[in-house]
Order: structure tokens, then sequence, then C-alpha cells
């Protein structure tokens, strides 16, 4: 019945956003029914100034109306917005983002040292960073970007390029993939 951006939870935080707003409503006219008798002369020498001045009350009524809607608007609003930020998917992009780009760092530090001693550095590169490249691109993949020019890169074996310049783009790859996914709020 739901998409997945707008769950059941969603719903209950918009009702309960509205009932929130019905609940000050009553309060505050159970106030200004308490303290009439207090202001009723004030009431209605304000009551005489608005029936003189028809105008004055109108804007007043459209300003009150305006505000009201623009509360409730902006109330609906961050309950949307904690809601996404509550589904999974969200926070497994959120996680995604921040280890990708942690890798792409290590990844781009890796590569400035990798034609220092790169027989040693090769061994490095297969046991540890070939794997993760694989599992953030499969990760990157499943999040529905496209890891086509990573593989691309990987495969490059050109004799103008050092491994290390190979390993720096593809630090810059995955960093512009990762950028794609959303930001925390």
């Amino acid at each position: 019945m739901f998409n997945h951006y707008f769950h059941m939870d969603t719903f209950c935080l918009i009702f309960k956003s509205f009932g929130d707003y019905l609940l000050y409503g009553i309060g505050l006219c159970i106030a200004i029914g308490a303290l009439s008798p207090a202001f009723k002369a004030w009431f209605k020498r304000q009551e005489n100034a608005i029936k003189k001045t028809r105008w004055k009350s109108i804007l007043f009524g459209i300003s009150l109306a305006v505000f009201c809607i623009a509360l409730i608007a902006d109330s609906v609003r961050i309950q949307l917005v904690q809601s996404k930020q509550q589904d999974p998917r969200y926070q497994r992009q959120i996680l995604l983002k921040h280890d990708a780009k942690g890798f792409a760092e290590q990844l781009s530090k890796f590569a400035a040292d990798y034609d220092k001693n790169p027989n040693d550095n090769l061994v490095i590169f297969g046991q540890i960073f070939q794997n993760r490249i694989n599992e953030i691109a499969t990760n990157l993949r499943n999040e529905d970007l496209d890891t086509m020019k990573l593989y691309q890169i990987g495969h490059e074996q050109s004799s103008n390029n050092k491994q290390s310049e190979i390993l720096k783009k593809m630090a810059d790859e995955i960093n512009r993939l990762a950028n794609q996914l959303p930001t925390s709020q």
C-alpha cells in the first residue's frame, strides 16, 4: 500500500503532528474561555473596531490562516525528514558513504607510496585493497550507482600509466560515487 519512502511510521508521525496542533488549539480555546471575563471589555472594543474596518478583519484572518497553514506544513515537513532518516535504506546509504569515502582516502594514500616499493606493495594490494575495492564497488552497485568506470580503471594496463596513477584514479572514482549517496542531516 505504501512505497518505501512513505511507511506507516510516516503516517503516524504526520497524524501525531496534526494531533499535537489540535491539542494546542483546544488548550488555547480553553485558556481564552477562562480569561475572557477579564478581557471582555477589551474584546468588545476590538470587536467594535474591527466591525468599523472590515479590511482589517479580512487582513487579520488571512494572516492568521497563512500562519497556521505554514506552521502545520513545516511540522509535516520535519516529520517526513525524520521518517526518511529512520528508513533502513537511508541509514545503510549513510554508512556506505562514510565507509567508501574513508576507503578512498586510504587508497589514495597507498597510491602515493606505491611506486617506492612496488613488489611489496603489490602483495599488500592483492591481499587487502583488491578485496575492499570489490566489496565497496558491489555495495555501491547495490545502491543503483554505475560502477562500470571503476572496473574500467581497475583493468587499465597501459605502459603510460604507473600503478600508483591507476590506484589514484580508482580512489577518485570511489569518492565520486560516494558523493552521489545522500548526506546525513
